[in-house]
């Protein structure tokens, strides 16, 4: 089965990037929500599961405390699901890294944007990973949305 991708040039993928800090500010809110509620469960001595459906269980502290995670969890698979919708590829939801396909010179590439970054300004090749990122400054041309036509 073959993906469908979205392809974009700098501009379209710079366009995005604002909405993606805003979107990836409240993951990393969410995951800080999520890590003082397991700090606080294990000061209390209480085990929690982390499924999408807690069953009750009849603690009152864990069934609160499995609650507000559920629904942390929730609003957080809420707001990957909303990114995804832009056409772009989530490579690390934790880091905040998004992948925006492109061709550069008729090679499909990939545009790499990392959350606290102001503009898109790396890329890589798209058989290599994150840690291949180059500055856009060393492409020979600019990035674009459109494969080559022959």
């Amino acid at each position: 089965m073959h993906e469908r991708r979205s392809y974009f040039d700098v501009h379209e993928a710079n366009a995005l990037v604002p909405k993606l800090d805003y979107f990836f500010g409240q993951l990393a809110r969410i995951q800080r929500e999520v890590n003082k509620i397991a700090k606080r469960a294990e000061q209390l001595g209480v085990r929690l599961s982390f499924d999408a459906k807690p069953e009750e269980t009849g603690n009152r502290i864990k069934d609160v405390l499995q609650a507000k995670c559920a629904e942390l969890a929730n609003e957080y698979a809420d707001i990957v699901d909303e990114v995804h919708e832009f056409g772009v590829v989530i490579e690390d939801p934790d880091v905040g890294t998004v992948n925006f396909y492109s061709w550069v010179d008729g090679e499909e590439v990939i545009l790499s944007w990392q959350y606290g970054e102001y503009e898109i300004s790396h890329w890589f090749r798209v058989n290599e990973d994150f840690m291949a990122r180059r500055p856009l400054t060393m492409i020979s041309s600019e990035a674009t949305s459109r494969p080559p036509t022959h």
